[in-house]
C-alpha cells in the first residue's frame, strides 16, 4: 500500500535521503493544492507564456519553497555547501538533473520522504 499525504500531516517537515546511508537529503514541507497552483501561474507569467521556461521556473520555485535544510551537499573539492535559497536557485541552473530528481521525490514527499523533526 503506498504511503498518502493527508491533511494531518501538511505542516510536517519531511527528510528525503538522497543516499542509502542517509547522509545526504534534503528537508522539505509538503506543498498543498492551493499553493502548487499559485506558483504555477507566477511562473507562467514570469516566463512570458512560454511553457518550457514556465516548468523550469515552477521546479525552481517548488524547491524553494520547500526545501528548508539539507545535509551531506558538497562541492567537487569536498567543501559542504551551506544552504541558503539563494544558493539553491543557483545550484538548480548549475545542476538541473540533481534537482530535477529532487523536485520529483518533494512531489511524492510522503512516498520518499520521512518525518522528521527538526531541532531550531
Amino acid at each position: 500500500m503506498p504511503t498518502v499525504l493527508t491533511r494531518e500531516y501538511m505542516d510536517h517537515t519531511f527528510f528525503i535521503p538522497l543516499s542509502a546511508d542517509k547522509s545526504e537529503g534534503v528537508f522539505s514541507r509538503p506543498l498543498s493544492k492551493t499553493r502548487r497552483k499559485q506558483l504555477e501561474h507566477a511562473s507562467i507569467q514570469e516566463a512570458g507564456h512560454d511553457q518550457n521556461i514556465a516548468n523550469e521556473f515552477f521546479q525552481r520555485d517548488v524547491l524553494k519553497e520547500c526545501i528548508i535544510q539539507w545535509k551531506g551537499f558538497k562541492d567537487a573539492k569536498g567543501t559542504e555547501i551551506p544552504f541558503s535559497t539563494e544558493i539553491l536557485s543557483e545550484l538548480c541552473e548549475i545542476d538541473p538533473e540533481l534537482f530535477r530528481g529532487i523536485f520529483i521525490r518533494i512531489m511524492s514527499v510522503a512516498r520518499f520522504g520521512e518525518i522528521e523533526d527538526l531541532k531550531n
